[in-house]
């Protein structure tokens, strides 16, 4: 059996928010970070195709966290092709925090060429995805019994802060209908927001969706997302994103250029 491409992240101060424990954008940047380095394995025979201008771009993403981690955890991420096609894999994430199992996402992604449009992956790396997908077992994670802030340091120190751990909800979000009409947030893409590739990169939009939630009246800790890419963002583009409650704890969001929607969200929210 192919063993899984492992990296561990040791978190910073400066990434934990206001729990003293670490959002979901930033393990989300842990997870493509993960795979920049995965890209890079020579026997994958991605690199040549990176060096010519190909690369991949997120499509869909689902994470859920049940056990957020603390300043200084030692977050070990693996990834585990499920599915891989002409120019579309499909990788399974999971995170863990020593022997405990902090979470688990599932990201499908598509490889273009320098024209922006599908490429044909390397044979090699098809070859590898479908080994390695055939070898995958059931995967089932193991959440708290209940949603819980566990004792730790309950002064301002971001040391030994308390943890917050979930029960285990799973990854299907499938978008259902809103129970509200949707109110308005507007953000405009700074230069800082984008990545190597010169767009939006997956990570920032959820921190949109994250910043528009909270500024909207939908407060709650972030447990798990799923996001669905539908166009690329770029510096300048002002946007618009709109909120609308499904549950007390589901929320629906989209992120709109004019009458285009570029990326549509559900949140999980806890609390």
């Amino acid at each position: 059996m192919i063993a899984p491409f492992a990296r561990t992240m040791v978190v910073r101060g400066y990434e934990v928010d206001d729990t003293r424990t670490t959002p979901l954008p930033v393990v989300l940047s842990y997870l493509e970070q993960l795979r920049w380095e995965w890209i890079a394995a020579p026997e994958w025979g991605l690199a040549e195709g990176v060096h010519t201008g190909h690369f991949f771009v997120v499509r869909h993403q689902v994470l859920e966290l049940v056990d957020r981690p603390r300043f200084g955890e030692a977050l070990t991420i693996t990834g585990e092709i499920e599915k891989v096609g002409r120019s579309l894999v499909q990788v399974r994430h999971v995170l863990t925090v020593g022997d405990r199992r902090a979470g688990h996402a599932r990201v499908s992604g598509v490889w273009l060429g320098p024209d922006r449009r599908l490429a044909k992956l390397p044979d090699a790396a098809r070859a590898i995805g479908r080994e390695q997908s055939a070898a995958l077992g059931e995967l089932a994670l193991m959440g708290a019994d209940a949603d819980a802030v566990l004792p730790g340091d309950e002064a301002l120190s971001f040391i030994d802060a308390p943890r917050r751990v979930y029960r285990a909800r799973g990854l299907d979000l499938a978008a259902e209908a809103a129970l509200e009409a949707p109110v308005v947030a507007e953000v405009t893409v700074r230069p800082s927001d984008c990545d190597v590739f010169a767009h939006v990169n997956a990570s920032q939009y959820l921190r949109y969706f994250d910043d528009a939630r909270l500024a909207l009246g939908h407060p709650g800790l972030l447990q798990r997302v799923a996001l669905d890419y539908r166009n690329e963002a770029l510096a300048g583009d002002r946007l618009s994103i709109r909120a609308r409650r499904r549950s007390e704890t589901l929320l629906d969001m989209t992120l709109e250029r004019g009458d285009e929607v570029l990326c549509a969200a559900v949140l999980g929210v806890i609390g």
